[in-house]
């Protein structure tokens, strides 16, 4: 397929669903029942408040020769005009490097059918439905069952913006279509759909005849292969992205978006993985302000507070983290520690004993010393030990408590004691 089709191709037909922060992408959908059967969204005659359905036109080939007709009588002269616009669009497809059927060249009529009458006026939304019909019923292609079209024509092949963009989109999320093909320059209306309906429904923009027909014949159209190969690049890129193999998935998907730059799913992607990726930058840098508070390091805690809010301003974790620091910085109260050894005991044997601390917010250490060598180590109080004093030579022996808050304020207290022989 030649390089200008390729910037016409605006991404694979996959259902793209995000809700709860899960993902899925599922296949292309299957093939219509027959070729000329064109999924499409109608606003509903003389309703209000104004609504949409989704309806299934049908295009025939017919054995004799001449121009499309519409099959049911009476139908409006702006339908026949529609239709007209869409046969002589047909024959510029050429200039955009995607070759016509051959039925067309000889003439072949084709038949179009509605289930309701009064929808076949030529409403905005429908004459990018007749040529897609036209031409699937011409080139005996199936159209992808997933996928429905709406758009206006311009003598040029080119699309114009449908109106009631909301309503149409609305309709086709809750007929679980998966895919809606619309013009380019409804690109604005996407961005104003409700969260849930841009979510649940793959919106691909296309600017002209071309791009429309490239996703709804699929890989039954004539370029199937480059096609697939598109198709096979997406899906790769959705499994990177489900395996949680985020950076991967990004480069991949920026690649893809960088060539279908209007595809919305591809942006609905990236900004899903970019969350992602944001959220377990946001979790790092949390767990080592945590970690750093714990271990009373203000400094690196401050500093992965500040990370961690300027990737999300409202996170309340990060923000109750940095009020903890900010106190703790200003906290110039050594905490108070006791021992259970009262001064001036006379010991020997196993002497158990207690030690307690109390900070206004946070103890982060107990240390206990006899004559300057460490005998034991807290995280929390209170903290109990043996002292085993046949180890230590009979007489006048210091034991040293010492407690470290989170501020890094220390205090110690010093108990004197006796050893004292227990030999006859």
């Amino acid at each position: 397929m030649g390089r200008a089709l390729l910037l016409f191709v605006l991404g694979s037909v996959f259902c793209l669903c995000l809700a709860g922060g899960e993902a899925l992408a599922q296949q292309p959908a299957a093939p219509s029942d027959e070729p000329g059967v064109v999924t499409t969204v109608v606003l509903r005659a003389n309703q209000f408040p104004a609504a949409a359905r989704v309806i299934r036109l049908r295009c025939k080939e017919e054995d004799t020769q001449g121009a499309p007709y519409f099959l049911m009588p009476g139908a409006p002269p702006a339908a026949g005009q529609a239709l007209s616009l869409a046969h002589k669009c047909i024959a510029l497809l050429p200039q955009m490097m995607f070759p016509i059927p051959p039925a067309y060249m000889q003439g072949n009529r084709i038949s179009v059918a509605f289930p309701d009458k009064e929808q076949a006026s030529a409403d905005d939304t429908l004459p990018l439905a007749y040529l897609v019909g036209l031409y699937a019923a011409l080139s005996k292609a199936p159209l992808l069952a997933g996928v429905a079209v709406v758009g206006a024509l311009r003598p040029d092949g080119s699309l114009a913006k449908v109106s009631n963009f909301d309503l149409l989109a609305q309709a086709a999320a809750q007929a679980r279509i998966p895919t809606l093909v619309a013009p380019a320059d409804n690109l604005e209306d996407w961005n104003a759909l409700p969260a849930e309906v841009r979510l649940g429904l793959r919106v691909v923009l296309v600017r002209n005849t071309a791009a429309a027909l490239w996703h709804v014949l699929g890989p039954y159209g004539p370029y199937g292969q480059a096609y697939n190969a598109a198709a096979e690049a997406y899906r790769s890129a959705v499994n990177l992205a489900l395996s949680e193999r985020y950076q991967e998935a990004q480069q991949a998907l920026a690649a893809l978006a960088a060539q279908m730059p209007e595809d919305t799913s591809l942006r609905v992607w990236l900004q899903f993985v970019q969350g992602r990726q944001r959220l377990l930058q946001l979790q790092g840098h949390l767990q080592r302000a945590r970690e750093a508070l714990e271990a009373g390091d203000l400094e690196v805690a401050r500093q992965a507070i500040d990370q961690a809010l300027s990737l999300d301003p409202n996170s309340q974790e990060a923000r109750s983290l940095k009020e903890q620091t900010l106190l703790c910085m200003n906290d110039f109260t050594p905490p108070e520690v006791w021992v259970s050894l009262e001064e001036g005991s006379e010991v020997s044997g196993t002497v158990p004993i207690t030690v307690k601390g109390k900070d206004d917010y946070r103890l982060v250490k107990l240390s206990l010393f006899v004559d300057g060598e460490p005998l034991a180590e807290w995280a929390t109080s209170p903290g109990q030990v043996s002292l085993d004093t046949t180890s230590l030579a009979p007489g006048r022996h210091v034991l040293t408590l010492e407690g470290r808050d989170v501020a890094g304020n220390v205090s110690r207290r010093e108990v004197v004691f006796s050893v004292v022989s227990t030999a006859e």
